[in-house]
């Protein structure tokens, strides 16, 4: 990786996952070597965003995890420091459930919380052929860590079409609704969730 300034780096290709960080094999990397990396101070924001003139971050979390609150995950920490840098946040949430690491019930309630705050819903089936597309390298991908990606989740949910509960095959196995696996929702955030 390349350091561009204080908390942004960019990347020319996937980071080896030994050394601590993936990224998605499957991002499309442009001649300036996206996509960029901030890197997010555990308390006092997004350094890298400073001086940029950003007014607007679209922050996307695909599984939803980032809506329990409690999980305290790295989604989450990064969805503070965002908040923290003082510029408006759409929080998109791509397939809430499809990575099996928060139950339905926790999903459920987070969603709730941030109820008024929705601003749409997209869904997924526009984006297959470009999922289809994007086989190859996800088959790869899920090769290596032997779980299925969360897009793959997200794919055979909206082929299905089946309105029942899918069980996630990843974590806790959750069983969610295929209509969640199906689309995103856009919250705008305007603090903690």
């Amino acid at each position: 990786m390349e350091r561009l300034r204080e908390g942004m780096w960019r990347t020319r290709k996937a980071l080896d996952p030994r050394h601590g960080c993936f990224l998605d094999s499957t991002l499309p990397r442009g001649p300036g070597g996206s996509p960029l990396v901030l890197v997010c101070a555990r308390k006092g924001g997004a350094p890298g965003l400073a001086g940029l003139d950003v007014d607007h971050v679209l922050a996307v979390d695909t599984g939803g995890d980032v809506l329990v609150r409690s999980s305290g995950g790295r989604d989450q920490r990064m969805l503070d420091a965002l908040l923290s840098c003082g510029v408006p946040v759409t929080l998109a949430v791509v397939a809430p459930g499809s990575d099996g690491q928060e139950t339905r019930e926790a999903l459920a309630a987070g969603a709730a919380a941030l109820q008024g705050r929705c601003r749409g819903v997209l869904d997924l089936a526009a984006l297959v052929p470009w999922l289809r597309e994007a086989a190859p390298a996800l088959v790869a991908y899920e090769r290596r860590r032997g779980i299925p990606s969360t897009v793959t989740i997200a794919r055979k949910a909206v082929e299905d079409a089946a309105d029942g509960p899918i069980v996630v095959p990843r974590e806790r196995r959750p069983a969610i609704p295929a209509r969640w696996l199906r689309r995103a929702w856009f919250f705008e955030v305007a603090g903690p969730c």
